[in-house]
């Protein structure tokens, strides 16, 4: 029997239990996770370059022919369709409700990539349209950027000769931090801007969750229900947060979740490579 003021240990029985059911949560998580990025839809190109269309909202992809979509893209891009002439192909990711448009042609990249909007039905949506970069690139990510340089001035300054070659840079909304695209697979530690190093670590893609919904799978502003829930538990009226991928009491996807981060194409590579 414990005194006032011990300290209690669980018993061995209790403990191993306790991790048995946080392996079995998490790997139940880590199913529901990557069922959420899963897709059915065919394969692409892989040397063609791949636009993304991300709708900003009010858009419901799943309500409106796929033909349709396709034809929308084209017109606002200026891009005909030409029989037996056909390099382009549009596929519609409805589950993560956006739009995927691969070509050959430089030129039509970046036709697509200038889109802001497209018009259906007589009524316009705003969208973002960005190149996906190849499973090959490398991505790092940058802190202690200054927030008011625009995307063009951040990638001139750090496309310099101390640097690794660059294919984009992307800003992580108005923060001090940017994601670097390399045109190899090698991310550099260091990383030039304007004379100054900045450390570089490699890009962590998260798994992708509504903060409106409370589902996996897409974001909150391509979001089209009705239904407010929380992310954690998927309940209107929640007690506690519970996460979907590794059972604790935190949000789902909570910033400091270690089960919210995919594997990279790039870290499994060098994982069998390590392992070989």
């Amino acid at each position: 029997m414990a005194t006032p003021g011990q300290k209690v240990e669980p018993s061995p029985a209790k403990t191993g239990r306790r991790r048995r059911l946080r392996t079995q949560h998490t790997k139940l998580g880590h199913n529901i996770a990557e069922r959420s990025i899963a897709s059915c839809l065919p394969r692409l190109t892989a040397n063609d370059y791949k636009i993304i269309i991300r709708p900003k909202c009010g858009l419901a992809l799943t309500k409106i022919p796929n033909t349709r979509l396709s034809e929308a893209v084209r017109m606002v891009a200026l891009i005909p369709w030409i029989k037996g002439q056909e390099k382009e192909v549009f596929n519609v990711n409805d589950k993560q409700g956006t739009l995927i448009f691969s070509t050959p042609d430089i030129d039509t990249v970046w036709k697509v990539t200038r889109i802001k909007s497209i018009k259906i039905e007589g009524k316009s949506y705003d969208v973002m349209a960005y190149l996906a970069p190849h499973e090959d690139s490398g991505r790092g990510v940058v802190r202690g950027i200054n927030p008011r340089l625009s995307v063009e001035e951040l990638t001139e300054a750090f496309d310099n000769s101390r640097n690794p070659p660059i294919l984009r840079v992307r800003k992580l909304g108005n923060s001090s931090s940017a994601v670097i695209i390399f045109k190899n697979e090698t991310v550099p530690r260091w990383m030039y801007c304007y004379g100054v190093p900045l450390k570089c670590v490699l890009y962590k893609k998260r798994y992708e969750v509504c903060y409106r919904c409370g589902q996996l799978g897409h974001r909150s502003d391509v979001c089209i229900s009705d239904h407010v829930r929380c992310r954690g538990c998927g309940m209107t009226a929640p007690p506690e947060p519970k996460c979907k991928l590794c059972g604790k009491g935190h949000l789902t996807a909570y910033r400091k979740c270690k089960e919210a981060f995919r594997t990279s194409y790039t870290i499994k590579k060098r994982q069998l490579e390590a392992w070989r």
